[in-house]
Protein backbone atom coordinates (compact mmCIF):
# COMPACT_ATOMS: atom_id res chain seq x y z
CA UNK A 1 0.00 0.00 0.00
CA UNK A 2 1.62 3.36 -0.67
CA UNK A 3 1.71 5.94 2.11
CA UNK A 4 -1.20 8.76 2.43
CA UNK A 5 -0.01 12.04 1.04
CA UNK A 6 -1.14 14.77 3.12
CA UNK A 7 -1.25 18.59 2.43
CA UNK A 8 -0.86 21.05 5.22
CA UNK A 9 -2.75 24.18 5.27
CA UNK A 10 -0.04 27.01 6.33
CA UNK A 11 -2.78 29.10 7.81
CA UNK A 12 -3.54 25.87 10.35
CA UNK A 13 0.01 25.86 11.28
CA UNK A 14 0.87 29.42 11.58
CA UNK A 15 -2.71 29.24 13.83
CA UNK A 16 -0.96 26.51 16.02
CA UNK A 17 2.34 27.61 16.22
CA UNK A 18 0.96 30.99 17.79
CA UNK A 19 -1.37 28.56 20.11
CA UNK A 20 1.58 26.79 21.35
CA UNK A 21 3.79 30.16 22.42
CA UNK A 22 0.72 31.26 24.23
CA UNK A 23 0.50 28.13 26.37
CA UNK A 24 4.08 28.27 27.04
CA UNK A 25 3.95 31.51 28.32
CA UNK A 26 0.54 30.65 30.38
CA UNK A 27 2.47 27.47 32.20
CA UNK A 28 5.83 29.84 32.57
CA UNK A 29 3.37 32.59 34.21
CA UNK A 30 2.11 29.95 36.47
CA UNK A 31 5.81 28.64 37.93
CA UNK A 32 6.89 32.19 37.81
CA UNK A 33 3.98 33.32 40.06
CA UNK A 34 4.76 30.41 42.71
CA UNK A 35 8.18 31.33 42.81
CA UNK A 36 7.52 34.93 43.77
CA UNK A 37 8.36 36.09 40.20
CA UNK A 38 7.33 37.98 37.21
CA UNK A 39 8.20 37.22 33.63
CA UNK A 40 10.30 39.96 32.11
CA UNK A 41 10.29 39.36 28.49
CA UNK A 42 10.85 36.26 25.97
CA UNK A 43 14.52 35.58 25.55
CA UNK A 44 14.77 32.85 23.26
CA UNK A 45 11.73 30.76 20.84
CA UNK A 46 13.27 27.77 19.61
CA UNK A 47 11.13 25.03 17.75
CA UNK A 48 12.48 21.38 18.27
CA UNK A 49 12.26 18.06 15.69
CA UNK A 50 9.12 16.79 15.83
CA UNK A 51 10.71 13.35 16.30
CA UNK A 52 12.56 14.46 19.76
CA UNK A 53 10.82 13.02 22.82
CA UNK A 54 10.33 14.57 25.53
CA UNK A 55 12.90 13.25 28.04
CA UNK A 56 16.19 15.36 28.69
CA UNK A 57 17.09 18.36 28.14
CA UNK A 58 16.22 18.26 24.20
CA UNK A 59 14.89 14.96 24.21
CA UNK A 60 16.04 11.75 23.09
CA UNK A 61 15.18 10.65 19.30
CA UNK A 62 12.97 7.95 18.22
CA UNK A 63 15.60 4.98 18.10
CA UNK A 64 13.38 2.93 20.29
CA UNK A 65 10.10 2.70 18.05
CA UNK A 66 10.63 -0.40 17.08
CA UNK A 67 11.03 -1.69 20.46
CA UNK A 68 7.06 -0.69 21.35
CA UNK A 69 4.86 -3.54 22.39
CA UNK A 70 1.72 -3.84 19.70
CA UNK A 71 -1.18 -1.59 20.86
CA UNK A 72 -3.65 -3.38 23.20
CA UNK A 73 -5.94 -5.68 21.15
CA UNK A 74 -3.72 -5.90 18.30
CA UNK A 75 -4.08 -9.08 16.30
CA UNK A 76 -1.74 -9.10 13.83
CA UNK A 77 -2.08 -7.21 11.10
CA UNK A 78 -2.93 -3.27 10.42
CA UNK A 79 -5.23 -4.61 7.93
CA UNK A 80 -7.90 -5.95 9.49
CA UNK A 81 -10.42 -2.97 9.48
CA UNK A 82 -10.14 0.13 7.09
CA UNK A 83 -13.85 1.47 6.99
CA UNK A 84 -13.52 5.04 5.84
CA UNK A 85 -10.25 5.88 5.00
CA UNK A 86 -11.62 8.90 3.18
CA UNK A 87 -11.07 10.88 6.45
CA UNK A 88 -7.65 9.57 7.36
CA UNK A 89 -6.30 12.85 8.97
CA UNK A 90 -2.95 13.37 9.86
CA UNK A 91 -1.81 15.10 13.20
CA UNK A 92 1.11 16.99 13.73
CA UNK A 93 2.74 17.86 16.98
CA UNK A 94 4.90 21.41 17.60
CA UNK A 95 7.30 21.37 20.44
CA UNK A 96 9.10 24.50 21.26
CA UNK A 97 11.35 25.22 23.90
CA UNK A 98 10.72 28.96 25.27
CA UNK A 99 12.91 30.75 27.94
CA UNK A 100 11.59 33.73 29.66
CA UNK A 101 13.75 36.32 31.76
CA UNK A 102 12.15 36.82 35.32
CA UNK A 103 12.50 39.65 37.68
CA UNK A 104 11.89 39.37 41.66
CA UNK A 105 8.42 40.47 42.26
Amino acid sequence: MRQPIFVTNEENRNKARSEAIKNAHAHATILAEASNLKLNGTIQIVEIRPETESSGVYGDYSWSMGMLPAPSGFSGSYNDEYSNLDSANQVIKLKYKVRYSVIEV
